[in-house]
C-alpha cells in the first residue's frame, strides 16, 4: 500500500454517488476539508492523517450506492488531487 497521508483516493462507489454522499460517509470518521470527484474515483482530503487512516480502515469494502468502496492513500500535493499512486494515468 501507499504511505499513509491525510489525502484519500476513493473508488468503487455506485454511479449515482454525489459529493454530498461521499462527504456524509467520510465525515462520520474524519474531518473532510475537500473533495474532488473525477468520475469513477475521487480524492478526499481530510484535516488529519490519523483520522484518514481510521476512515480508510472503517470504510474499505463498505457499500455506497450499490458499489463497494476501495480506498487508498493519495500523495500529499500542493494542489488538491493532482498526483496519486492509484495506478491510473
Amino acid at each position: 500500500g501507499n504511505t499513509a497521508t491525510r489525502n484519500l483516493f476513493v473508488a468503487g462507489y455506485g454511479p449515482s454517488t454525489t459529493e454530498k454522499d461521499l462527504r456524509d460517509c467520510f465525515s462520520q470518521h474524519c474531518q473532510v476539508t475537500g473533495i474532488v470527484m473525477k468520475g469513477t474515483f475521487s480524492f478526499i482530503n481530510t484535516a488529519e492523517k490519523n483520522a484518514a487512516v481510521d476512515a480508510r480502515h472503517a470504510l474499505t469494502g463498505s457499500q455506497l450506492n450499490g458499489g463497494s468502496l476501495r480506498i487508498n492513500f493519495a500523495k500529499e500535493t500542493g494542489r488538491l488531487g493532482t498526483t496519486f499512486d492509484g495506478g491510473q494515468p
